[in-house]
Order: structure tokens, then C-alpha cells, then sequence
């Protein structure tokens, strides 16, 4: 993730717990297909994060190899002992700019089979996220590809719910990425068009909407309930639509994320949006 952009839910042990369970077959499935029977590829994670995704990838790619670059160190430590944990040897991670992939890594053109992000566009403003395009197909082989697959945050959901678990959480999202940093949290529904204005022709773009449950087990509503914390507790004294997220307002939803995770039959879940643009000739 970048240095010069803002990640907005940070780098904590909550966090990297929960990105700690992601798998290819859950996150990537878009990217499967252009692997099958081809285990020689190499392959860029950009934004890679504590890196269960990137070394998910890396075991399917096992005669070749992978990169994984992102701005957090405490997330790279994070990867390169999960990647000793699992005995993944043909990967290596990377500190610097992910926004900046010419200037923070000696990357030439045409490096890479594949350059893959995932989550990492939505985090930018619209025009940022047309310039890592951009920069993606520049170190992306010919007859190779570039994949992105981002949240469409509208489409949040937790089951059972409260009127504020509902829409407080979500609209507070929207309107602080919106207002104070110039996002959009909805950026998934917008890849065909970022990639266009990135220079790829419609023809050479694939997208597919793709549904991730991330909490129906105890395991999993605990990490998400943290996670929910995490955004709460930047809420306070914040206004949200008309109300002002008093201390009291901000504790109570926290309470209710807490009871939510108690439920047996709770879940939670949401769309996302998904692009592989296939690089031609240049």
C-alpha cells in the first residue's frame, strides 16, 4: 500500500489476523482459470499486506515465482514468517511505495506474466487508481494480464442487524472517503471504466461480480467484530448523515457488533468487483 495514500484500517494484529485468512480460492477466483497448468509464471501482488493471498499464490505457482511489495514493514514481517511458517521458498517481499512501483522498485518493463492487487484500488482516489493501472501494464508482459478485485461497500451486510449496524458503519465510510480523501468506497463497480481510461480497450477486459462471506463462524465474527472496532472507534465526534458520533453513540455500536458475533446464525458479507485486462503488444 502506498506511503503517500491513506489505509484506513490499518496495520494492527486485528487486522492482519483477519487478512491472515485469505485464500486464492476465496479472493482470487477470477485468476484461477490463467493459472491452471501454468506453474512456471511469475507473478506481482501489489499492496500484498501480511501476505496469505500472495504465498496462496505462490503454492500454485511452485516452479515460479512470486513478488509481493507493499509500504507496511510490520505487514511484511507478518508475510516473510507466515512464508517460513509454510515453507515457501519461492517468494520474495518487498518494502516501499506500491503506488509508486517505477520509482520505489527497480521493476522493468515487461517483468511480469501477471500483476495482481487485490483490495488495494479502492483505497485510492479514482484518478490514482487509473495511474497504478497504468503502471501495472507498464512491467506486465505482453500476451500476460493485469487483475484487481475491489469492495462495492454499499453492498455491506451483517446478519442479524441493528438499524445502526445497518447504516451508520457504512455511510460513515462513505462519507469520510468521500469528503476528507476524494474516494470512493464503491470503486468495485467502477473497474471496467478505470481500466478503460487506463488505456485498455473494452475488448481486452473481463469483469465479474463475485460475493465474499467473511464472518459465519465463531472464528471469523470475532476478527470481524474487531475489525468493525477499528473503523468505530474513529467515528467519535465525527457527524454521520445529521447525528454527531458522540462517545455513548460509538460505544453502543460497538455493543452491538459485540452481540452480533454471539448469534449462532450471524454473518456477514459483501459484492465485489472484479477485473483481468489482458495486455497486448506494445
Amino acid at each position: 500500500m502506498s506511503n503517500t495514500s491513506t489505509y484506513r484500517i490499518g496495520h494492527n494484529k486485528a487486522v492482519h489476523n483477519f487478512f491472515n485468512t485469505r485464500t486464492a480460492a476465496q479472493c482470487a477466483p477470477h485468476l484461477l482459470p490463467h493459472l491452471v497448468g501454468k506453474s512456471s509464471l511469475t507473478l506481482l501482488d501489489v499492496g500484498c499486506g501480511s501476505g496469505s493471498l500472495t504465498l496462496d499464490l505462490a503454492s500454485l505457482l511452485s516452479d515460479g515465482h512470486v513478488v509481493g511489495v507493499d509500504a507496511s514493514e510490520s505487514a511484511l514481517h507478518t508475510a516473510r514468517a507466515l512464508a517460513k511458517d509454510r515453507c515457501i521458498t519461492n517468494v520474495t517481499f518487498l518494502q516501499g511505495d506500491a503506488m509508486d512501483l517505477k520509482s520505489s522498485f527497480d521493476f522493468e518493463d515487461e517483468s511480469f506474466d501477471i500483476v495482481h492487487a487485490h483490495q488495494v484500488l479502492v483505497h485510492q482516489s479514482p484518478d490514482a487508481a487509473i495511474h497504478l493501472i497504468r503502471q501495472m501494464q507498464r512491467i506486465a508482459k505482453p500476451g500476460g494480464i493485469i487483475c484487481s478485485r475491489d469492495i462495492i461497500t454499499s453492498t455491506w451486510t451483517w446478519y442479524p442487524s441493528t438499524e445502526q449496524m445497518r447504516t451508520t458503519l457504512k455511510a460513515s465510510v462513505n462519507e469520510i472517503w468521500r469528503v476528507e480523501e476524494h474516494k470512493d468506497a464503491d470503486l468495485g463497480n467502477q473497474l471496467i471504466t478505470l481500466a478503460m481510461k487506463a488505456g485498455f480497450d473494452r475488448g481486452a477486459i473481463d469483469f465479474s461480480i463475485v460475493t465474499e462471506l467473511t464472518a459465519s463462524d465463531p472464528e471469523s465474527r470475532a476478527i470481524q467484530m474487531k475489525m468493525a472496532g477499528v473503523q468505530i472507534d474513529k467515528l467519535e465526534g465525527r457527524i454521520v448523515g445529521e447525528a454527531m458520533m458522540t462517545k455513548d453513540k460509538v460505544e453502543d455500536l460497538k455493543l452491538d457488533f459485540e452481540k452480533w458475533a454471539q448469534n449462532d446464525d450471524a454473518w456477514c458479507g459483501y459484492m465485489c468487483g472484479a477485473i483481468v485486462c489482458h495486455v497486448g503488444d506494445k
